[in-house]
């Protein structure tokens, strides 16, 4: 059966050169049967590498073009295409998908261990049907309406506990000297090193004004303190000035 499909191939290869209508005849004579079902199926060797828009395949599917389909597109190792891939349903693929134009999934685009490469220039688009609200460019940037970040840390509520610790504004001053950046919160070089973690910045950060807050609150305290020993100086203030006024009097 091999031979007698690579003699049908070399065949068909030869109309397409001399006719340039014969990927109509060739799309006819590739139609084989299916022995099992009856339903008529495009049938190729075990072996070798089929070429789509190449005579020099070098995957078991090679497409230079768009790939488009109206269900499904699944494949079990990589899914690679110099074009565009496009599907009404699903894309499925067990390792990477790589494509150097658009990835379009009407349903579901998925991968299961490995990545989704794109060109320098490309994206990754969600689209509610009016416009794109998700969006992420190969260069790093995102854009997006709203991001939800689940933290598996418990948010800083611990700061209000009556047995936290908070740092006096002294320490802190001398922290801040000593290493130029606020307690618990990476440094200049940690971030350029290991990038910034959304949801662990959000809570160092909530920590931070949380602590501020009480910091605030303790300054306010001491503020109506001050405040109330200031009226009684004024009071005792005033009663010495009538004093010294009636004693004034009596010479």
């Amino acid at each position: 059966m091999n031979k007698q499909f690579q003699i049908l191939t070399a065949m068909v290869l030869i109309m397409t050169m001399l006719n340039p209508f014969a990927s109509q005849i060739a799309a006819q004579v590739l139609m084989l049967p299916n022995g099992n079902s009856g339903i008529g199926s495009t049938m190729f060797p075990a072996s070798g590498n089929v070429g789509i828009g190449t005579v020099v395949p070098s995957a078991r599917l090679d497409v230079v073009g768009t790939i488009k389909a109206s269900s499904y597109i699944s494949a079990a190792g990589n899914l690679n295409t110099q074009s565009s891939v496009w599907a009404n349903q699903n894309i499925h693929a067990n390792v990477d998908i790589t494509a150097d134009g658009n990835i379009k999934a009407n349903n579901s685009l998925t991968v299961g261990q490995g990545t989704i490469t794109l060109p320098t220039n490309a994206k990754i688009s969600i689209f509610d049907g009016l416009k794109d609200v998700f969006t992420v460019y190969a260069d790093g940037h995102a854009y997006a309406k709203e991001i939800t970040v689940t933290h598996p840390n418990n948010f800083p509520d611990y700061v209000f506990a009556s047995d936290y610790r908070l740092m006096p504004l002294q320490e802190v001053a001398a922290y801040i000297e000593a290493n130029k950046h606020l307690p618990n919160i990476p440094s200049a070089a940690e971030v350029e090193e290991d990038g910034l973690s959304i949801g662990d910045m959000q809570v160092r950060q909530m920590e931070k004004i949380e602590e501020l807050f009480l910091h605030m609150i303790e300054s306010e305290k001491q503020m109506q303190a001050m405040q109330i020993e200031l009226e009684k100086l004024k009071a005792k203030n005033a009663l010495l000035e009538e004093e010294l006024e009636a004693l004034k009097a009596e010479k």
